[in-house]
């Protein structure tokens, strides 16, 4: 069974390749906001990573944040399938249909590509960077 963070083998998939140090420590499965170095909090914008791993305050976060593939993450409620996944919190997402709404972008963490039918549910979703 999946976890939150865990990352879609059968894609493509690529880590931060560069040094980023966390400013804050960082669960795995955590929505990472990767101009800030910490987990996502309210009024960040994108672009977002998952944390493939546990990083601690201060340690470089090269190689454990996926920036681009298909990841495992957990959904604050239901969530259909091929929605744009937006971050709700620090570990949740939800969706959207704004997908054309320029006022959206740099908001979207990615698209879905299962249905959550309840909060806490696992869903994949394509990250993409904005």
């Amino acid at each position: 069974m999946p976890n939150a963070g865990d990352i879609d083998m059968a894609h493509d998939f690529f880590f931060l390749p560069v040094t980023k140090l966390a400013t804050a420590a960082i669960n795995k499965g955590d929505i990472v906001t990767l101009s800030a170095g910490r987990s996502f909090q309210d009024g960040d914008v994108g672009p977002y990573g998952i944390a493939n791993q546990a990083i601690a305050s201060g340690a470089d976060m090269k190689g454990k944040v996926v920036i681009d593939g298909v990841v495992y993450v957990k959904t604050v409620g239901a969530l259909s399938q091929f929605t744009m996944a937006t971050p709700a919190n620090s570990t949740e997402v939800s969706g959207t249909t704004g997908v054309g709404d320029d006022a959206l972008a740099g908001f979207w963490l990615g698209m879905a590509f299962d249905t959550s039918a309840s909060a806490g549910g696992l869903t994949r979703v394509h990250l993409r960077i904005t």
